[in-house]
């Protein structure tokens, strides 16, 4: 076997073999490593830490088996999947009470942004799902989607007694926006219209008071928080958005990137401009701050130049004909309505609806 024969004792203790002249000068070179603690042979290092062991865990919201429960099952075409997916959704839903804060009110802004990033890895856990959703499945689930947006409402407003501070809440509808946005740049991404189109006509039950609940569409997810506006003047980051910067920051999946938010932003703003009356509330495209400067189109109304692909997609935006929006957009020219500004920051709703293109080609 090549093996010299050892007694037992021996079996513990290092064997350089001199017996050989012709291995002498390799066993003289081994003695030498081992007394100089050299070996000729090294382990490999340990390899870089999985990204995912960095995670914080700060929150454990109990999502993770079930979400690969989810994703097997829509991949592999299984039975269970539907009721997979509502017991991931409902799950989420109720075990996002893990972020409320309760710290005093000058502290809120830094404990908003340690909760939000120790989220990051259940955001992404839901975009892969609503992602796999789209690609795996003809029926792509809206009402069980409704349902568990509908259910992060509550969590926007103090309920029963006691005091409390009105941006106590910004984390909960921090996560309820970017949740609502990247499911819509999803649908959009992946083409799903008409489903878009229902899911966007939807109403939900917000504030409760005596008379009953007050009922509204989308744009009860757009708020105003006043815990970022705070954290922009204490720490003098001078941002005219500092809501779009962390949204933009954050935008690190492989497969959304932040021109899909943009563009789910837009056709938000452009649908509730003209199909949602609401004299005291808005959707203010806060990602367009990053369009001041850009002057091609947004994807879907690029591709909108094809008459066939105008119709296909004109029922997320609301209008019935090509005529109808060019009328529409023009009126932000016009002075008839206003487009959104941060201080001396606005864009162009011309140059990213393709306007002069549309419906060019067949």
């Amino acid at each position: 076997t090549g093996e010299a024969y050892l007694p037992v004792y021996y079996k513990s203790r290092i064997y350089i073999d001199f017996c050989e002249p012709e291995n002498y000068a390799d066993s003289f070179e081994k003695l030498l490593r081992w007394i100089y603690d050299k070996p000729l042979y090294k382990r490999p290092p340990i390899g870089k830490q999985p990204a995912f062991l960095n995670e914080r865990d700060d929150i454990a919201l109990g999502t993770s088996f079930l979400s690969k429960r989810v994703l097997l099952g829509l991949k592999e075409a299984k039975p269970y999947v539907n009721g997979a997916i509502e017991e991931y959704l409902v799950t989420l839903s109720t075990n996002i009470e893990a972020l409320r804060i309760d710290c005093k009110p000058e502290e809120y802004d830094n404990k908003l942004i340690e909760k939000i990033e120790a989220f990051i890895p259940y955001r992404n856990e839901f975009i892969q799902i609503c992602i796999s959703v789209c690609q795996y499945s003809d029926d792509i689930k809206i009402d069980k989607f409704y349902h568990f947006f509908e259910k992060l409402i509550p969590y926007f407003k103090k309920h029963g007694t006691g005091s409390f501070y009105e941006h106590e809440f910004d984390v909960f509808k921090f996560i309820a926006y970017e949740l609502f946005l990247y499911y819509i740049a999803i649908l959009l991404k992946y083409e799903k219209f008409i489903d878009l189109d229902e899911f966007l006509d939807k109403q939900y039950m917000g504030s409760e008071d005596s008379y009953g609940y007050d009922v509204e569409g989308y744009l009860i997810f757009y708020n105003y928080l006043e815990s970022l506006d705070y954290r922009n003047k204490r720490l003098n980051c001078r941002k005219l958005s500092l809501f779009a910067d962390i949204i933009k920051e954050r935008a690190k999946h492989l497969s959304i990137d932040f021109s899909d938010l943009m563009q789910a932003d837009f056709v938000l703003f452009l649908r509730a401009e003209h199909l949602i009356h609401n004299d005291w509330r808005r959707w203010y495209p806060q990602t367009l701050i990053y369009s001041e400067y850009r002057r091609k189109p947004m994807e879907i109304f690029f591709r909108a130049q094809s008459k066939k692909y105008f119709e296909k997609m004109k029922c997320v935006i609301g209008f019935d004909d090509v005529q109808e929006l060019k009328s529409f957009i023009e009126e932000y020219y016009t002075q008839k309505r206003d487009i959104p500004r941060w201080q001396h920051c606005s864009f162009s709703p011309k140059s990213l609806a393709n306007s002069d293109n549309l419906c060019s080609k067949r």
